[in-house]
This record gives C-alpha cells, sequence and structure tokens, in this order.
C-alpha cells in the first residue's frame, strides 16, 4: 500500500497537487506548495453557477478555480468559501430553480477547461503510478479464476465507471460481465448513463439485475421507510437481486466481483479485504469481492475520468457528490435540496410519505422528523403493525419434554412440506408416525432424529405447530436456530438476504413460501448462523422493538 496522499495547492500554477506531506513541492513549477484538504473533487460549471446562486453572485468565480472536498468545503482560487448549512433547505429550492433557469443560458464553460487541463499536467505521474498498481492487482486476481466468472459490478456512478475502465483495460476479455445492479430507485441520469455505457463498451457483456417482485414504496408502508440503520433496501433492491443473478448463470459456481469500493469513503470500508474470501464478511457467499481501486481518493478517481476523457454520469455536473438511490437514506441535506431542485415530483412525495409515515408510527414535530432527517436515524420497527412479525411466540408442550409449540402468522395445512422443509438445514427430512402427520429431521451423518415436527391444525393450538429437539448435543443452540426458522415462516418478505448467503441455490422464495430443497442443501447451516444472519431473518433486525426476542 503507497503512502497515503492528501492534497495541496500551488498558487502559482494554481491547481491542486495529490502528493504526501513528505514532497511539498509543485510538480509542474517547482514552487513550494501547501496543505489544501485531506481530499477534493472538481466543480463543474453547472455547479458552479448553483454555489453562485446560493451565494447571491451569480457568475462571480467563472473564471476562478473552483473545487470542493470531500467534507463539502468549497475552494475558490484555493480559498476556503463556506456555503452555510441553512442554505439548503427545500423551501428555497423554488426560488433557486428559477434563479438557474434564468442564468443558466449565460453559463459558459469559463475557466474549467483549463483548470483540469493543468490538474491532469500537475498529477500525471501519480496516476500513472495508482493505475499501474491498480492494473497489477486485478491481473493478479484474475489469474486464480476462469475467466467466465468474472464479473464487474456496476452502479452508475464514478467509482464504479473507473473500475469497469481499469478491469476491462487489464484483462481484454469478452467474456466478461458488466453487471449493473438497478435498484428501481436511480436517478433519472443515472438511467441515461448506462445506455451510453452500453453504447460505449459494445465488446463486454451487459446484464441487469433487478428485483420485480416487490415495489419499494408499498414495502415502506409494509415495514417501515429505510434508515441508515435499517437499510433493507440494500438487501432486497441491490444485493438480493445481484446474488439471484449469480444463481441463475452460475449455479453453485464462485464468482470474482470486480467492485469500485474504495477505503477512503467510510471507516467502514477501509476495513474491507482487498480479495476478500471471508464468508463471514462477504454480503454475497458466492461471490469473491475484488477492489481494484481501493487505494484511490476522490480526486484520483476523477483524475483518471478526466485524463482518459471517460464518460460520467451527468448528475456530478449539478453537484452530486454520490449517485446511488435518489431517496438513500444516507444522503445529506444537500443530496436532498438538490432533489427537490430537480427532480422536485418524486422529492415532493417522498416527503408526503415520509410525513404519513410518521403520522402513523405516533412521532411528535413530525415536520421536524422529516425535514431534518431525523427519519434516517429511527431503528427498529416501533410504531409498525408488522413488528409482530418478528416475535417468536411458543409455549412448552405439556405432555412432552423439550417440545415447544410455535404460534404460526399463516396456516400451513396446505403447505406443511414447504414448512418443513426450512428445517433441512438440521439434517435430512423423514416420514416420522403417519397417524400425527410427524416430519422427523435426521442427523445426515448417523442417521439420528435431531427435530420432531407436527402440525397442528385445531383446538387452542390451531395453526401452530409443535416441534420437539431430539438430541441431547447443543440442544440450547437447536432451540435458538428453530425459533430463527419459525421467525423466517412469520416475517419473510423475500427480501433476498437468505438469497446471498445460500451457495448452493437451495432456498426458494415462491409466491410467499419459503422452501428449501432437500437434495440442493448442503446443510452448511448458514442461513442459520447469527454470524451470517442476526436473528435467523432479516426482518429481525428491521422490526425489532424494545422487546425481548429469542
Amino acid at each position: 500500500m503507497e503512502a497515503k496522499k492528501t492534497i495541496f495547492w500551488c498558487k502559482s500554477c494554481q491547481t491542486p497537487i495529490i502528493t504526501d506531506k513528505s514532497n511539498t513541492i509543485c510538480t509542474i513549477c517547482n514552487a513550494k506548495i501547501r496543505y489544501m484538504c485531506t481530499d477534493l473533487r472538481p466543480v463543474f460549471p453547472e455547479e458552479r453557477l448553483l454555489v453562485e446562486i446560493l451565494l447571491q453572485k451569480p457568475f462571480a468565480y467563472i473564471n476562478s478555480e473552483v473545487w470542493a472536498s470531500t467534507k463539502g468545503r468549497y475552494y475558490v482560487d484555493g480559498e476556503s468559501v463556506l456555503i452555510p448549512q441553512e442554505l439548503y433547505n427545500h423551501k428555497n429550492a423554488e426560488s433557486v430553480r428559477n434563479a438557474i433557469a434564468e442564468y443558466a443560458p449565460k453559463n459558459s464553460d469559463g475557466n474549467f477547461s483549463a483548470m483540469i487541463k493543468r490538474f491532469i499536467k500537475a498529477n500525471s505521474s501519480h496516476l500513472l503510478e495508482i493505475v499501474e498498481e491498480a492494473v497489477k492487482f486485478t491481473r493478479q486476481a484474475v489469474s486464480k479464476y476462469p475467466t467466465e466468472h468474472v464479473v464487474i459490478s456496476f452502479s452508475g456512478g464514478k467509482d464504479s465507471t473507473v473500475c469497469a475502465d481499469i478491469v476491462m483495460q487489464a484483462i481484454k476479455s469478452k467474456e466478461a460481465v458488466v453487471l449493473f445492479g438497478d435498484t428501481t430507485l436511480e436517478y433519472p441520469l443515472t438511467y441515461e448513463y448506462i445506455e451510453r455505457f452500453k453504447q460505449n463498451n459494445p465488446n463486454v457483456l451487459h446484464k441487469t439485475a433487478r428485483n420485480n417482485e416487490h415495489n419499494f414504496f408499498d414495502m415502506c408502508q409494509d415495514i417501515g421507510v429505510p434508515s441508515r440503520y435499517n437499510r433493507w433496501c440494500c438487501t432486497t433492491f441491490k444485493t438480493g437481486p445481484i446474488a439471484k443473478e449469480f444463481s441463475r448463470n452460475y449455479n453453485n459456481k464462485t464468482v470474482l466481483s470486480f467492485i469500485g469500493a474504495r477505503a477512503a469513503e467510510s471507516s467502514t470500508r477501509s476495513n474491507y479485504l482487498r480479495l476478500n474470501n471471508n464468508s463471514e464478511e462477504k454480503k454475497i457467499q458466492q461471490q469473491i469481492p475484488a477492489y481494484p481501486i481501493f487505494y484511490f481518493s476522490e480526486a484520483d478517481v476523477w483524475l483518471y475520468i478526466l485524463s482518459n476523457d471517460l464518460d460520467f454520469n451527468e448528475a456530478y455536473r449539478l453537484g452530486y457528490k454520490r449517485i446511488g438511490c435518489w431517496l438513500c437514506p444516507n444522503g445529506k441535506e444537500k443530496t436532498v435540496f438538490l432533489n427537490y431542485l430537480y427532480y422536485n415530483d418524486k422529492a415532493t412525495a417522498w416527503r408526503e410519505q415520509l410525513l404519513k409515515f410518521a403520522t402513523d408510527t405516533g412521532r411528535t414535530n413530525i415536520e421536524d422528523y422529516v425535514d431534518n432527517l431525523r427519519w434516517t436515524y429511527r431503528y427498529g420497527g416501533t410504531g409498525l403493525k408488522a413488528c409482530d412479525d418478528v416475535i417468536v411466540k411458543s409455549i412448552g408442550c405439556t405432555t412432552e419434554e423439550n417440545a415447544k409449540i410455535y404460534e404460526l402468522k399463516k396456516p400451513i395445512r396446505d403447505s406443511f412440506n414447504s414448512f418443513c422443509s426450512m428445517f433441512t438445514p438440521f439434517g435430512v427430512l423423514s416420514q416420522g408416525r403417519k397417524l400425527i402427520d410427524e416430519v422427523q429431521v435426521l442427523d445426515r451423518n448417523d442417521n439420528k432424529p435431531v427435530l420432531s415436527i407436527q402440525p397442528m391444525y385445531s383446538g387452542d393450538y390451531n395453526n401452530s405447530a409443535k416441534i420437539k429437539v431430539l438430541t441431547t448435543k447443543r440442544r440450547k443452540s437447536t432451540e435458538r436456530k428453530v425459533a430463527y426458522q419459525i421467525r423466517k415462516f412469520n416475517a419473510c418478505r423475500n427480501c433476498g438476504k437468505c438469497d446471498s448467503i445460500c451457495v448452493s441455490n437451495a432456498i426458494k422464495i415462491e409466491k410467499g413460501v419459503y422452501k428449501i430443497s432437500n437434495s440442493m442443501c448442503t446443510r452448511c447451516q448458514k442461513c442459520i448462523n447469527s454470524k451470517y444472519l442476526a436473528g435467523g431473518c432479516e426482518m429481525s433486525k428491521v422490526l425489532r422493538t424494545k422487546r425481548i426476542m429469542p
């Protein structure tokens, strides 16, 4: 790993220099340079005009060098310019939109092209160095896997653009697949860019992973809006569909997936293994994530794009720092403001849904809860009817020791076999006592019974199942895992999390019925292991309340 580099400013050349602190000399003119910021990005003419309008100074910086740090601070000719946070208020969006409409026809490139040329020239040696390292890493990673099992994960953002270009240049294989994870919540400009990307790169196979079974806004009404802590949206609309795409196209084969994640993006990502085969850390068990641009800064990403004259998502020109779902709960105040500015109909409709959610779940001061983004910090399912689905209710059986009667949320009379299949990870299903419709689960190593499952259709325990743990080995652990499967049965929303965990493609959820194939399941038990799935079901995290659950 190279020494961490930051941004210095050459006042003589009026350009940022990407360097470490041991080198304080400009690469162009040899003048002394000063520290500027940790990382930065270029401010395109469209965003520059927005900044000028917010500061009520139209075209004041048209001939200046305008950059922005990754922390949100702007720099004009190397000097810091702060935009007051209160200016990013959705109530200001209409007046700002009108001002943009007035001034945009008169806006021009100004000094931007000259600014970028100096930036490229000053950092050309640095670019060669980091690209050489990324290409070397990519080729080493590919050498360990068949090229037909190589996938380039593509989101339409700047990082995946650079990652894809480096990988395609490094391996030069027509067998590589570029897989776009369409969350159904992408910016319109992202969809436009995806189509251009396909046209510009005709020599690779383009595929799309998309969840066509769910509607995001309907799910919000059921399990609540997503938040920074309850990001069920990523599982359901991104990770899950990608995992299913892998299963459909690669069966149970390992997929080498190149992803444009960078260590500098967050403290969490900085701890990623660059080539990760650690099963407990992977979101999708079938893939080996690889990160070619892991050590790139944001300035490096833009240096690569601009030096190679790559097409990119035009949302960045408008001032968006990151491109993903347009209503992502990780978005900052500026992103929300930009949504009102450029996609007012979407932003307004989403606000109305947030206000309704706040009202329905008993929040106080609902406008403050919505407009100050307090909804993005919510945790659990408090106030939602659906939160009861993750509470496993059972009573001990009075006639059989180590047996519990579990309350089920839906009938199993016509789907008892499917219900029993959920216990396949414990062993092999076998017919038990026919008189009581019993199914037993046998340990596949010694053929000894592990579980007894009996449906209950009538009486006080109608719509229940009696499950007895028949083994003395790790009984408490087995009971906990049984509760996990009961929770899945009651709370399953076909979110896709289980698909991403199962490497044998044994789990199927069809028309709301969860099934595990007896023949395909390898009994790895990852789907009932809390290391891979806390609480046994993704909905446990999404809908849990302060009430203690087993």
